[in-house]
């Protein structure tokens, strides 16, 4: 949406329509765009529904519009977009929905799509998007189309007609509304979750148990049904950060936060830390003209040592510095000679392709998927056709810089054919060309991993390992999994709006839900390598740190929660963050890394000044011009085994490979961010609520 404003806004309005072959058909005068730039901050919601959801308007950000960088009076931590359109309007391919984050349709109608809309649809679950699903009395349609391999219930099932559904009252209802009932029966689908399905809520029905919302990964993104239809659920008055947060992720701002925020931003004091330039380093050829720029200076100097000193040093000792000139002639002669050599010779070293692969797959898989970018730089003069072979890629120009600074320009028309994942006639003038695309392809190995966590510690057991199939060294990593220590039946099934650490001490009984999600650093691990008692080390120094806290406490009485908020405890995503944010890990490109962490957990980053305040205000970071990462809503739950989420990297460029005119040019430098969705199981129990540290 952002660039096709840009398009329209800055380019004649004036569009030729072209044949297969090129030819002209027709020019369309088109009218000025009335649509609104959309950030990638903003979290966009499609409504696809016949009939429109409206308590979704509830949701979206007040006195605010999309486009504008800042926060507006904001209550999660990003600005919620709401939109609607027609399902028969989808796309029919599925980067038309790339600026979309959820998808929303109740009561869907599966005959409404074309086979083409239909495919866009799933893939772009399959490629991170977010579907919701209110079933209702469509389940008998829905389980017959094409649409059932993807949705999280299956069976014959049948739909049933019920106004009382208690469980979803207690849970989501207004505290205000005291019925415990429906006004009028509700249409239920008693269908039964598939084996690779969470439950999110259940309740009871007259033939048993109903599974009311129920979850399932899908390729990178995720379905979420709910047996009755969204608008039926929502005719009482519920409260709507709940319940779409079951839906969908959302993080609820406080009070004192938000006011803050708002104060700041009225301030003009409300700026956004553009990760941009930092995520795509690898692909700048930065390393390359710091090299070019020591070979000049090491030049020039040694010109002038040689030109100067060293001749009128050698002249001087034959007595004929009556030649200088002569002599200082030849020398520059031959400076120019080996000038114009080195250029010559630079331009063709620094020719080639650097890239930067962000690769999504399950352990254990060889298939993979995800963003990638390339920076392309030639020698000479040429025009050239760009091009990323397969099935669902594509490949466009790079999005410009949110800070609008450029370099490397080739002010040169070209022509881009999405569908063919086709950039032609694209002029190069020995200046680099970025480019981005999205990759689905073959690994040359892949991840595996065990993971078993004890839920009274929070610890991974010592039988844990991951192993490194790849044939390139993993340089490190941070595994990403939600605290189990909480006190339900089964871990929580995710960390969105999980505002209560598991011992719910008065004095943090508000905390971000990033401190819900426990994070263990990963070694570097050589190829074919494996990596045994994963978090070892940090518990041992845990367990250093806990002792010498515990002296502290001997004898002490605490009536202000001070010994429970001074108690070192395990490292989680809120800990990261700080450490992304300010410093970072050791080894090549450390600083790209640390900025994709936090874009690929976007979704549970809280702009916070310092970690132990909640509501301080720290300037903000933004996604702008980058493709979405975040995968957090990979992070799960549950009775007896989740799912966990590995974020690693390798110094080594990735296996997607840009094309030149038909070949495939090989990368000589790059980083490949790995993000592997691994099962974890658990054991043991909780601790008790309210233990004495």
């Amino acid at each position: 949406v952002d660039r096709l404003t840009r398009a329209l806004s800055d380019f004649a309005r004036i569009v030729d329509v072209l044949d297969a072959k090129g030819a002209l058909i027709t020019k369309l005068d088109m009218p000025q765009p009335s649509c609104m730039p959309l950030l990638n901050d903003d979290l966009m919601v499609l409504d696809i529904s016949r009939d429109r959801i409206t308590r979704l308007n509830a949701l979206a950000t007040p006195a605010w519009t999309p486009g504008d960088r800042g926060a507006g009076s904001r209550s999660f931590y990003r600005n919620v977009v709401v939109a609607q359109m027609p399902a028969a309007d989808l796309p029919d391919r599925w980067w038309g929905l790339e600026a979309v984050n959820v998808v929303i349709w109740d009561r869907p109608d599966p005959s409404e799509l074309s086979m083409p809309q239909r495919d866009a649809l799933i893939e772009w679950v399959r490629n991170g998007g977010q579907l919701v699903i209110g079933i209702g009395s469509q389940w008998d349609a829905l389980r017959q189309s094409d649409l059932a391999p993807i949705l999280p219930l299956a069976g014959a099932g049948e739909v049933v007609e019920i106004d009382d559904l208690t469980v979803f009252i207690q849970r989501m209802a207004r505290p205000a509304f005291s019925k415990r009932s429906f006004d009028s029966p509700v249409a239920v689908t008693t269908a039964q979750p598939t084996a690779d399905a969470v439950r999110i809520l259940g309740e009871y029905g007259p033939r048993g148990s109903l599974s009311l919302i129920t979850m399932r990964s899908e390729g990178s993104g995720r379905v979420v049904a709910t047996a009755a239809g969204i608008r039926d659920l929502t005719s009482i008055p519920v409260d709507e950060a709940r319940f779409f947060n079951a839906l969908f992720d959302l993080n609820r701002l406080t009070e004192e936060f938000k006011k803050k925020q708002y104060d700041g931003m009225q301030g003009m004091l409300f700026q956004a830390t553009p990760l941009y330039d930092d995520v795509l380093a690898p692909t700048g050829f930065g390393g390359t003209q710091s090299v070019f720029g020591l070979i000049a200076f090491l030049f020039i100097a040694g010109y002038v040592v040689l030109a100067t000193i060293g001749s009128w040093v050698w002249l001087r000792s034959r007595r004929i510095t009556s030649l200088s000139w002569t002599v200082f002639a030849g020398f520059a002669v031959v400076a120019s000679a080996l000038g114009l050599g080195t250029v010559a010779g630079l331009r063709g070293f620094s020719r080639g392709v650097q890239s930067l692969n962000i690769l999504d797959l399950e352990a254990g898989a060889t298939r993979a998927r995800g963003p990638v970018m390339f920076g392309y730089r030639s020698p000479v003069r040429q025009r050239v056709e760009l091009t990323l072979p397969g099935d669902g890629n594509f490949l466009r120009p790079l999005p410009r810089n949110p800070k609008g600074a450029g370099s490397y320009v080739t002010p040169a028309r070209y022509a881009s054919i999405p569908s063919a994942a086709t950039l032609n006639d694209v002029l190069m003038r020995a200046t680099l060309k970025q480019v981005e695309g999205y990759w689905h392809g073959e690994l040359d190995g892949s991840i595996r991993g065990q993971l078993l966590v004890d839920r009274g510690t929070g610890r991974l057991a010592p039988a844990s390992w991951i192993v490194n199939d790849f044939p390139v060294d993993i340089e490190g990593g941070v595994l990403l999994f939600v605290d189990p220590r909480q006190e339900e039946i089964g871990v929580p099934r995710r960390a969105a709006n999980l505002t209560t650490l598991y011992d719910n001490p008065p004095d943090l009984a508000v905390v971000p839900p990033a401190m819900n999600i426990l994070a263990v650093r990963l070694p570097r691990i050589e190829a074919g390598g494996r990596a045994d008692r994963i978090g070892s080390s940090q518990y041992e120094k845990l367990d250093t740190e806990q002792a010498k806290w515990a002296k502290q406490w001997i004898g002490k009485q605490d009536t202000q929660g001070n010994k429970r908020k001074s108690m070192p405890d395990l490292s989680t995503l809120r800990d990261e963050h700080f450490v992304w944010k300010l410093s970072g890990y050791g080894g090549s490109g450390e600083r790209t890394v640390r900025r994709l962490l936090l874009a690929c957990t976007r979704n549970y980053y809280l702009n916070n000044s310092t970690q132990n305040s909640f509501d301080s205000l720290d300037m903000p970071l933004t996604t702008a011009g980058l493709p979405n990462m975040d995968v957090t809503h990979w992070l799960l739950g549950g009775r007896q085994r989740g799912q966990a989420v590995l974020l690693c990297w390798s110094p080594h460029p990735g296996p997607a490979r840009l094309h030149r005119n038909g070949e495939p040019l090989e990368a000589y430098d790059g980083l490949t961010l790995y993000r592997v969705r691994i099962p974890i199981s658990y054991q043991g129990n909780p601790p008790p609520r309210g233990r004495d540290s």
